[in-house]
């Protein structure tokens, strides 16, 4: 691939880190990295299984005081067919908030993705994400509403080296609670959003550097 196209990925990419150096009081989707194959395992077999896990660490100021949250992110994807992926993954949390500490989990995300080829090592996926109200809303580490999120990826190799760049529209459906932590409790949600806060639509975008061992 011409040098130029690789510019335009990497600098995509650090144009997309930095208008997201928020991303600790914003982001709560993209958070699925596809891993870089091998050569041995370019064309991978239906039904192939691929596992992540990532520790997170966040830090936030509240008008009472300052708080923070652990987020083990424990992630599965399966390839049932040669360009489709589906997945999804849900994440404990350790919150700690004005000197107490309170466990619970994060809503369960599915997502399908379609990946296409471009070039020889150029390839792109289309893709929804859906996340369930299923986790631990009342205590502030979960949102209270479904939200979907359709979005776009490119990912290009470079030997031992794969850059990637995602950009999608998160959107909630129904009605809103309170998704940051200088929102107002409310009567039918009575602790704010304070994991992963965000409004009720975002633009997102993640870029990441991924390196095959």
């Amino acid at each position: 691939m011409k040098l130029p196209i690789r510019v335009i990925l990497v600098g995509g990419a650090l144009g997309a880190t930095l208008a997201n150096s928020h991303s600790a009081e914003a982001s709560c989707g993209l958070e699925y990295c596809t891993l870089p194959r091998s050569e041995a395992t370019k064309d991978p077999k239906p039904s192939t299984i691929r596992m992540q896990t990532r520790i997170r660490h966040v830090e936030f100021s509240l008008p009472e005081g300052q708080g923070s949250y652990q987020e083990s992110i424990i992630s599965v994807a399966v390839q049932p067919f040669a360009k489709w992926r589906i997945g999804g993954w849900i994440a404990p949390v350790r919150l700690s908030t004005g000197g107490e500490t309170t466990l619970g989990v994060t809503n369960p995300v599915a997502f399908v993705e379609r990946e296409y080829s471009i070039r020889n090592n150029l390839k792109m996926v289309v893709a929804m994400q859906l996340e369930v109200p299923l986790g631990s809303s009342a205590e502030g580490i979960a949102s209270a509403h479904t939200e979907i999120l359709p979005y776009l990826g490119v990912s290009y190799r470079m030997e031992r080296l794969t850059l990637q760049l995602n950009l999608g529209l998160a959107m909630a459906l129904g009605e809103s609670d309170s998704h940051g932590h200088d929102h107002a409790a409310d009567s039918d949600h009575e602790t704010p959003l304070l994991v992963n806060p965000h409004e009720d639509k975002e633009a997102l975008s993640r870029a990441a550097v991924l390196v095959s061992f």
